[in-house]
């Protein structure tokens, strides 16, 4: 078996051979095999952004290249912005399915299982990001407040 193999390709063909051969649930398998198929079609831009050295177009600044002049992997390949970030939430999909199979459900349940977690007194997790916390928590929960406009009042000293 391919599987520890340290070249990707092989272990990823080691993966679909093994969903297809071993996983019984259809739904199940389909869904591995489904991952897999995402991974095989970003795994060449991935490679190239990762290993390839960079470089921009002399011609246009904002379009960065990756390239490889080595014999057996050469390339030149264009990346601009909307490039990489299309490419990082593919990844992203795809390392989403990976930790949570059943879908936004779980990661939900993920992160309150963490935000109950930090109130344990040895819990290392120490910080939630307040605006990100207001929106996913019930509306009527935190109380309506306007913020301050203008300049604070000044206390009288006396």
């Amino acid at each position: 078996m391919d599987a520890r193999s340290k070249s990707f390709e092989n272990r990823r063909n080691a993966w679909r051979k093994l969903s297809k051969e071993s996983v019984t649930d259809a739904s199940e398998r389909m869904a591995l095999l489904n991952i897999v198929s995402k991974i095989a079609n970003v795994e060449l831009k991935r490679h190239r952004l990762t290993h390839g050295l960079w470089g921009w177009d002399e011609e246009d600044l904002t379009t960065m290249r990756a390239y490889s002049f080595r014999p057996r992997v050469e390339f030149d390949v264009d990346f601009d912005f909307d490039g990489l970030m299309e490419l990082g939430f593919q990844i992203g999909e795809i390392n989403f399915q990976l930790t949570f199979p059943s879908g936004k459900k779980e990661a939900w349940e993920a992160v309150w299982e963490a935000v109950g977690e930090a109130n344990e007194p040895d819990c290392s997790f120490t910080y939630i990001d307040r605006s990100w916390l207001r929106s996913v928590m019930v509306k009527n929960a935190i109380p309506k407040r306007r913020p301050r406009q203008g300049n604070p009042r000044k206390h009288k000293r006396g």
